[in-house]
């Protein structure tokens, strides 16, 4: 069985289980390309993937969980379905983002769904990646692009404040818009899953074994009973159609925690916990998923010289998870060998925790 076989078994039987310890290991892999540059420079795009890849395969050599994959969306745009839809694209401090498609509910009782939304937007280019890419290195596996969840897409393609105000008064027009977008969604990935040869899920990040993976950033902002009326049952609904469904939300999402992993099919969430109370991620987790932690989003501070989270940081995560969930520790300092160090920390911590090898 090669190394990436046996990553993948591991990472399945750890989504399956909802409980064991893995340890990933990453550093800064020496390319990088903003979003802009990525868009406007196919080979570009390519070179960071390909140094991206070889870096997670290097640390799969040494005995971490790593599954090495590439995947294209120009730096995780998160705008590409409201971009499908006919957001006009604003170009901004090397980043891709959109203007609202609609500034009033009425102005959105235009909106209808669009067939083959595949070939809207940046979609094309997309796929014409992916073909070229997968011509050349037909040995790499593929996953797919970024996913923003329904209500993110929605409060992209109509004003945020005022797709809000339905929530509480009258929202049965965004009921029929949400309904129209997951179907989108949905599409989009089951042609990217038949036009990928080597295909290797639906998670545009670190993998994923099965199921689907979204960004649900609006979970920071919404209150519990909106998120439970407008986000938990499209949400569902990707659930049932890959077979399940992970969490991504930035910053703090304390109030929604417990409704995220309430949702059918709910596999995991990346709460990050210095935005978020870690009894209140484990009370909500409780037993239903994966806890997926990486100290990688407070690597830029240490542009600040403030300290990277250490050993101590995943240490004291692993003693207060213990026998609660299952957890993906991803483990980053910029450097290779300051990183492969501190994963080999990690993971020896949490096999003296767990009384026994948690590596693949």
């Amino acid at each position: 069985m090669t190394g990436y076989e046996r990553n993948r078994q591991a990472m399945r039987r750890l989504y399956e289980r909802k409980s064991g310890i893995l340890v990933t290991c990453e550093w800064y892999a020496g390319v990088y390309a903003n979003q802009l540059e990525s868009l406007d420079d196919r080979e570009r795009e390519f070179e960071v993937q390909l140094a991206r890849y070889r870096m997670q395969a290097d640390a799969a050599a040494e005995g971490f969980a790593n599954v090495p994959t590439v995947y294209f969306d120009f730096g995780r745009v998160a705008w590409l379905m409201a971009l499908a839809y006919g957001c006009p694209m604003i170009r901004i401090n090397g980043l891709v983002n959109a203007e609202p498609l609609y500034r009033t509910l009425e102005e959105a009782e235009a909106f209808r769904p669009i067939p083959r939304i595949w070939e809207r937007g940046l979609y094309p280019e997309i796929f014409s990646r992916i073909e070229a890419f997968q011509e050349r290195h037909p040995e790499i596996p593929i996953t797919i692009s970024d996913n923003q969840s329904p209500n993110d897409v929605l409060t992209s393609i109509l004003k945020s404040d005022e797709a809000m105000v339905p929530m509480v008064t009258d929202g049965d027009r965004l009921h029929e818009m949400l309904g129209i977008l997951t179907d989108s969604i949905i599409e989009v990935n089951r042609r990217m899953e038949t036009v990928i040869r080597n295909f290797a899920g639906f998670s545009c990040d670190r993998y994923l074994p099965f199921g689907m993976h979204v960004s649900d950033d609006n979970a920071a902002f919404l209150s519990p009973e909106a998120y439970a009326e407008f986000s938990v049952p499209y949400a569902g609904r990707l659930a049932d159609a890959f077979g399940g469904l992970a969490y991504h939300c930035c910053m703090g999402q304390q109030q929604n925690l417990a409704l995220m992993a309430s949702t059918r099919g709910f596999l995991g969430f990346d709460a990050m916990p210095d935005f978020n109370p870690v009894d209140r991620i484990l009370s909500a987790i409780g037993g239903k998923g994966v806890w997926n932690v990486c100290n990688h989003e407070y690597a830029t501070l240490a542009e600040r010289k403030t300290r990277i989270p250490d050993e101590a940081w995943f240490r004291d995560l692993i003693d207060r998870a213990r026998g609660r969930c299952g957890l993906l520790l991803n483990v980053y300092h910029p450097e290779r060998e300051s990183a492969l160090r501190l994963a080999a920390s990690v993971l020896e911590h949490a096999e003296r925790t767990t009384g026994q090898a948690v590596s693949p």
